[in-house]
């Protein structure tokens, strides 16, 4: 475009001294649509690239597990930092979705802007120690359509707050509300004894203004075993943990994977947010998973260490154990990139600035570890963790 213009006023000096005044006027106004019809164009090229970046839908999402043990004071401050998070999606820091787990006997105050769907599971039959998850969802943006489980009236359940104590999953009967990962016909017997699978999940199916649909799924997993019994599977070589009867995923997750698919197997958006209770960071979901939804998840390629905030046995007046096994994730399916923060870089480091909870209150805690988590009071608190998903 440059070299034409320059040709072009050297043509028109020439034509200037060989033409009459007439002409020259004419040629200037024929100079005048030209230079017009450039600016056209360079600004359709612009408006087409703009339009091009616009395609591309930009969610954010959070996964917190305070875990079961919270209490008192360090409860309260994690609540009030659940609660500043979802005020502050009116302004800059706008959040689409927020998966809680394990946070009981406690009610978060949602903003007006904010709806809720959630799930329990009473592990080995007994509601005392009830598994509690709920997603936290923008209903500015999104609008629930579907959702796992459902309670007697057949909508969305709340998120149990444990207080009192929700009712008994029932294996073999469907129970309004409880959703537990394994086989809910007849209860997994786990080798070694007892069963695996009474871990909660739950399911929402979200479209958009623009009637776009996407799946959130909030999840605690069992933890991976061999067949033995015995944890740690994953970080053998090869892996060897033990998979369902029908190969479809980690042993324990055989309702979870067969809810997806009735739900949101004809989606291409997914989003998956929980504590997966592996230890390996290279195993990734799609390899949990080996068939379904579940096998087309992506994840961030950096590595984050959550688990979790604990006192060490062996010194109990010393440092706690932090941040030693990557156990939760977010990922995706259908999307062209995911940057997630939260947690450590390495295998029990201590967080470091930037992460996802940055204040100063720590009422439980004055420990330089202790940084990057709300301490909610538990002694197994996993760090909070952040993705930045898009989606074409």
């Amino acid at each position: 475009m440059k070299d034409s213009r320059i040709d072009f006023h050297s043509f028109r000096e020439a034509q200037i001294e060989e033409e009459s005044e007439g002409t020259v006027m004419i040629f200037k106004a024929l100079a005048g649509i030209t230079l017009l019809m450039c600016f056209a164009i360079i600004l359709s090229c612009s408006t087409e690239t703009e339009s091009g970046a616009s395609s591309l839908q930009s969610i954010t999402v959070y996964d917190y597990k305070p875990h079961y043990a919270c209490k008192d004071e360090g409860r309260d401050n994690a609540v009030a930092w659940i609660e500043e998070i979802l005020e502050g999606s009116s302004a800059s820091e706008f959040t689409d979705f927020f998966a809680i787990s394990q946070l009981e006997k406690q009610r978060i105050e949602l903003p007006q802007n904010f709806g809720s769907l959630g799930a329990f599971c009473d592990h080995a039959g007994s509601e005392r120690y009830a598994d509690v998850i709920g997603i936290l969802y923008n209903s500015d943006s999104w609008t629930l359509n579907a959702s796992y489980p459902v309670g007697p009236s057949g909508d969305e359940c709340p998120i149990p707050d444990d207080s009192p104590q929700p009712a008994t999953c029932s294996y073999g009967a469907q129970t309004p509300c409880c959703a537990c990962t394994g086989n809910p016909e007849t209860p997994l017997p786990a080798p070694g004894g007892g069963t695996i699978g009474d871990r909660a999940f739950t399911i929402g199916r979200f479209e958009d203004r623009e009637s776009n649909e996407i799946c959130v799924i909030a999840a605690n997993l069992p933890h991976p075993v061999d067949n033995q019994g015995r944890r740690g599977c994953d970080l053998n070589t090869p892996i060897d943990c033990l998979l369902n009867p029908n190969d479809s995923g980690i042993f324990g997750t055989e309702n979870f994977v067969n809810q997806i698919s009735n739900l949101c197997g004809d989606v291409g958006r997914v989003i998956f947010l929980g504590d997966t209770n592996a230890s390996n960071p290279s195993w990734g979901l799609a390899g949990m998973f080996p068939t379904g939804v579940m096998s087309e998840m992506a994840e961030s390629i950096s590595e984050h260490f959550t688990c979790c905030f604990e006192e060490d046995p062996e010194s109990p007046s010393g440092p706690p154990l932090v941040n030693r096994f990557p156990t939760d994730r977010i990922g995706a399916r259908g999307a062209v990139a995911i940057e997630t923060s939260g947690g450590a870089q390495s295998p029990g480091a201590t967080m470091i600035s930037p992460t996802v909870y940055q204040q100063d209150t720590c009422p439980t805690s004055s420990v330089p570890e202790s940084f990057g988590l709300p301490c909610c009071g538990s002694d197994r608190e996993h760090a909070p963790m952040r993705s930045l998903i898009e989606f074409r």
